[in-house]
Formats: structure tokens, C-alpha cells, sequence
């Protein structure tokens, strides 16, 4: 393998992780899908989440934590007609008005049975000069831990923009390799992959080396896995349209 590729075997495996939604500044309301049953964040990207504004009344529960908010569907405790009680999550959209650097996002809350969920609000732009500062603020090797520990994180780097792919772009007999979001900066883009066993499988760096054009780093959160289970797969790689 080069010298220059970089290569993270289950790099940062205890921090949390959430599913990823990037919301672009618009004067329309916009969906965007939470978990019913846990912890959601939602947050500012580059710039400061001042005030989220909603209606108590509509069942969820919202908690600042530096400038990040975390929403949380609350649940009823309801009686059937045999006298038993149960705990019950109910699916109401819930209007949320947002202030991400001054301006305001309207969010329609769609609770759903998935796992917890990141909404991002981004500025609709590419600020391809705060990418740039971001590139060359560190020593290449350590910029490029810091573009792998981002995605890891499902933050989006300073002035990099994010994409939705959500496409397979191999399927083997054994593995099934989707391509979820692509992260753009200035010189750099950042893959991210979803791994999926269909046997036992162990997986390298080197497999995936022709993904992606011009890789220089390389992490797979958990290299071993059984039939059926999910890893990720993240790509550091030179932007060919800088």
C-alpha cells in the first residue's frame, strides 16, 4: 500500500452515531424525518443555532446543549379497555421555527420509527474560501484525520458542502457496498459508504482502493462482520474540480 495512503481501522467506534439530514436554507416549509422513540439533534453547520421556537402542547420536548438542540418525542401513558396501561409514542408532525445564523428555519417534525437522526441546517452556499482555510490550518496528515473524524461524526467540515447519494454501487456475493453522501470541499471530498455483509466477511483497506479516484485516506469502522451486519466505509480523496 502507499505510503501516502492513510488507512483508520475503527476509528472513534464509541462515539455516537446518527443518521444524517442536511436542510438548506429556504423560505418553504421543509420535512424532515425524526425518531419517534430517540434522541434527535439538530444543528447549525458553521455558524450559531440561537433559538429554536415550537408549541409544548404538540408532545415533544426540546434541550439546548451548546449550539446543538436535542428533540425528543415524549410519550403517553394510555389505558386500554382492560384497565392496563402502556406507554405510547404518537407520530404528530410538529411545526419548529430555527435561528441558524440569523436566519430562520421552518421544520416540519415528522416523527417515524427509525434510530435517532441529525438534522443539519446549512446556508444555502459553498464557502469554497472556508474550506480552504479549514485544508491548510493543520499539517496535511493530521487535515485529513480531521476530514475522516468529521464524517465519522456525521458533522460537515467547515465550508464543505454535503450530498445525498444513497445508491449501491457494488454488490458482491458476499458484500454490498452503497455509496450514502459524498462531503465537497476545496481540495478535498470525503465518501462515505455503507458496508453490508451477506456472509461473514472480513474486510481491508486495499478492497476499496479503486472506489474512489485519488484516495488518500481510508477507515472501516468494524473490518469483521457477520452475515447481515452493517459497518461504514470512509474515503478521503482528492477533489478532481478544485
Amino acid at each position: 500500500m502507499k505510503k501516502w495512503l492513510i488507512t483508520l481501522i475503527g476509528l472513534l467506534i464509541t462515539a455516537n452515531s446518527y443518521a444524517l439530514q442536511v436542510v438548506e436554507g429556504s423560505s418553504d416549509y421543509q420535512v424532515v424525518d425524526v425518531s419517534l422513540r430517540d434522541l434527535n439533534r439538530i444543528t447549525c453547520s458553521g455558524g450559531k443555532l440561537s433559538k429554536i421556537i415550537y408549541s409544548k402542547e404538540k408532545g415533544i420536548m426540546i434541550q439546548q446543549v451548546g449550539s446543538d438542540f436535542y428533540v425528543k418525542v415524549i410519550p403517553v401513558e394510555e389505558t386500554d379497555p382492560f384497565g392496563r396501561k402502556k406507554i405510547v409514542y404518537k407520530a404528530k408532525p410538529t411545526e419548529v421555527y430555527a435561528y441558524c445564523s440569523g436566519k430562520v428555519f421552518s421544520l416540519i417534525l415528522n416523527p417515524k420509527d427509525i434510530p435517532a437522526e441529525t438534522v443539519v441546517l446549512k446556508i444555502r452556499k459553498t464557502n469554497r474560501k472556508e474550506a480552504e482555510s479549514f485544508e491548510k490550518a493543520n499539517p496535511y496528515e493530521e487535515t485529513l484525520l480531521k476530514l475522516i473524524k468529521y464524517a465519522y461524526k456525521e458533522n460537515i467540515p467547515p465550508g464543505y458542502t454535503a450530498r445525498e447519494v444513497n445508491r449501491i454501487v457494488r454488490d458482491y456475493q458476499n458484500l454490498e457496498v452503497a455509496l450514502k453522501r459524498v462531503y465537497t470541499g476545496d481540495s478535498f471530498k470525503v465518501y462515505e459508504y455503507i458496508l453490508t455483509a451477506k456472509l461473514p466477511v472480513s474486510l481491508t483497506e486495499a478492497q476499496f482502493l479503486k472506489l474512489v479516484s485519488n484516495p488518500l485516506a481510508i477507515s472501516i469502522v468494524k473490518p469483521s462482520l457477520s452475515k447481515g451486519e452493517v459497518t461504514r466505509l470512509l474515503i478521503v480523496a482528492r477533489n478532481q474540480n478544485e
